[in-house]
């Protein structure tokens, strides 16, 4: 969802962010669960990249085609908003964490998809200009989700971790 940047930096909210979500449904539900954390933790959910101080890319790292988005994403993000934080979370993030910062030394970190509902514990290092890599083994905690990204009346429940084409996420 690149948009025309026209709100500078300066004009942002505080703690204001914005989530582009890449991939399948497992990471929709990871999205839900860094909204509901960064909404607990204070934070403004924005629906546009254009009011949001921070820009979350939840990446896909599937098959050759999400990577090349996943990368071509966060590279639009970092061009169209210089000013802005980008952090690049998802499984993407996860894999390839220390490549990735190395490959897009513009971001602003990186934050794996293994425990989603941790991600405020990062944003202060991110915030402050730091470039945090923060990549999780495990979260055994249930994601709590107030916000969903799916049609009205839906949602994803996350049963297992990794991709796969037997479709561990099903829709309720």
């Amino acid at each position: 969802m690149m948009t025309e940047n026209t709100v500078s930096s300066s004009s942002l909210s505080s703690k204001t962010f914005y989530i582009e979500n890449l991939g399948c449904s497992k990471n929709q539900v990871d999205a839900e669960t860094i909204i509901a954390a960064l909404k607990r933790a204070g934070w403004k959910h924005c629906d546009s990249p254009d009011r949001a101080e921070l820009i979350i890319v939840n990446t896909c790292g599937f098959i050759k085609s999400a990577k090349e988005e996943s990368i071509n994403t966060l590279f639009e993000f970092r061009e169209q908003y210089p000013d802005r934080k980008v952090l690049a979370a998802g499984c993407f993030a996860q894999r390839y964490n220390e490549e990735l910062m190395d490959m897009i030394p513009e971001l602003d970190g990186v934050f794996g998809n293994r425990a989603p509902a941790m991600i405020p514990g990062i944003i202060n290092d991110v915030m402050s200009g730091d470039k945090p890599v923060y990549v999780p083994e495990q979260d055994l905690s249930v994601p709590l989700r107030d916000e969903f990204l799916s049609f009205k009346g839906s949602a994803f429940v996350k049963i297992g971790e990794g991709c796969n084409n037997r479709g561990l996420s099903i829709l309720l």
